[in-house]
């Protein structure tokens, strides 16, 4: 209908909808347009569509539905609403049960010590760690540097020493090394009860990583440095040794032998203990005395 009325009104009203001011009654002019007929009934109205099927009634008071399941908790919570009847279904213990009034019981329910370790798991012994492989000994001179490594066990080890000459000493164990003539530097590192006996120093004498080690200083030696190194005893003669000077870092057991002509010596320990105080502004350290 409304396609005929869009065709009607595009092909006779294109500019609109044009009202004649002398019309006559709607009903004749119907009757002519309709060939003298009343005019046509309006088309009558779709039919209502079938009702939908009636709502099932709904079911019995307290009818549980089906295939609900019911909450986890609902049967806790009516075993605790029992009361006192929850124990009802409990078994009775009698005395001849217990443990401790039937002593024929006790020696059974002794646990076993192989039962308790039956399940434990044996712990597998622990590696030792691989000992580090055992390097050659090595003596020799390098250019201007004079090499003792790796020494174990030897006492007459004999350096001939020229004064632009120096010797590094390395994990040395049990052993003693004399130095003849006068040499530039010593230095001591990483050894194990040595001796070093040497007649004069240029330089210095450092003792660096050692334990139980042993200097021994004929003639003149201008500083002697001990560094992380537990356990060391210097010998310097008074008549040439009293212008050493020591300077010790994190070492413990240090002692300062002074060697008189006749061969006796006084020995004199270096301080571990030291005091930090605030004075005068700033903080200041001296040598920690017991007394006492």
């Amino acid at each position: 209908m409304f396609s005929t009325l869009k065709e009607y009104v595009s092909n006779n009203h294109k500019k609109g909808v044009t009202w004649n001011p002398n019309g006559g009654d709607a009903k004749e002019v119907a009757a002519k347009i309709y060939g003298g007929g009343a005019a046509p009934k309006a088309p009558a109205a779709p039919r209502a569509p079938p009702s939908a099927p009636a709502p099932p009634p709904p079911p019995p008071a307290g009818a549980k539905p089906k295939g609900a399941a019911a909450p986890p908790s609902a049967n806790l919570f009516a075993e605790i609403n029992k009361g006192a009847d929850i124990t009802k279904g409990l078994k009775k213990v009698t005395d001849a049960q217990k443990t401790h009034k039937n002593p024929e019981l006790r020696g059974s329910s002794v646990v076993k010590e192989a039962d308790l370790n039956k399940n434990k798991k044996v712990a597998a012994p622990a590696k030792k760690a691989a000992a580090p492989a055992k390097q050659p000994p090595k003596l020799q001179l390098v250019g201007k540097k004079w090499s003792c490594e790796y020494q174990s066990g030897v006492q007459d080890i004999v350096i001939e020493a020229q004064v632009s000459q120096s010797l590094y000493v390395y994990k040395c164990d049990n052993s003693v090394i004399t130095v003849k003539g006068k040499i530039n530097s010593i230095t001591l590192d990483n050894c194990k009860k040595c001796g070093i006996i040497v007649d004069s120093l240029v330089a210095s004498m450092d003792i660096v990583n050692s334990q139980s080690v042993k200097l021994q200083v004929n003639d003149k030696a201008p500083i002697v440095n001990i560094d992380k190194t537990d356990g060391c005893q210097v010998f310097v003669q008074r008549a040439t040794g009293l212008d050493t000077e020591f300077v010790t870092a994190k070492s413990s057991e240090v002692n300062i032998c002074l060697v008189e002509e006749n061969g006796e010596y006084n020995e004199s320990f270096v301080a571990e203990q030291f005091l930090t105080k605030f004075v005068d502004g700033k903080f200041v350290t001296e040598l920690y005395e017991v007394v006492g």
